[in-house]
């Protein structure tokens, strides 16, 4: 089903060309230039300057764009332990497969890693939510 109606996806994958440095320089030239640097950081949360906040108070519709790369190495882990059941309901209706799958192997990964009980009790039940949601299969 890859029509006109399912443009909300489009040019989902423009900022994962740059590695988060990069992207924090593009950021810094939105801020500049008066504009508001969160449209970059919808996309990028991994580089804004408190990324595990950032993710935490993003708008509920601005959650299914965020870019796959997002969740690459060790920031990727923190901002995964930010994500709540409320974002991955919107994740699971509306993001691409790309980042749903991501997200699963980020959880994997961190789950493997050495944790506070807080922690791995958060990402237990978001492991128990994805396995269980039919928008995550």
């Amino acid at each position: 089903m890859n029509n006109i109606s399912n443009q909300k996806t489009k040019d989902l994958y423009g900022l994962g060309d740059y590695n988060n440095n990069q992207i924090k320089a593009f950021a810094e030239l939105f801020d500049a230039e008066n504009i508001s640097p969160n449209i970059v950081y919808d996309r990028r949360p991994d580089a804004a300057s408190s990324p595990e906040q950032y993710i935490r108070s993003m708008d509920i519709e601005t959650i299914p764009y965020i870019i796959p790369d997002t969740f690459a190495g060790n920031i990727g882990m923190e901002l995964m332990q930010n994500l709540n059941i409320k974002q991955l309901e919107k994740i699971g209706a509306e993001s691409d497969a790309y980042l749903k799958q991501t997200i699963k192997i980020t959880l994997r990964r961190a789950l493997q890693q050495p944790l506070s009980l807080q922690i791995k009790d958060n990402l237990l039940r978001i492991q128990k939510y994805i396995q269980y949601s039919p928008a995550w299969q």
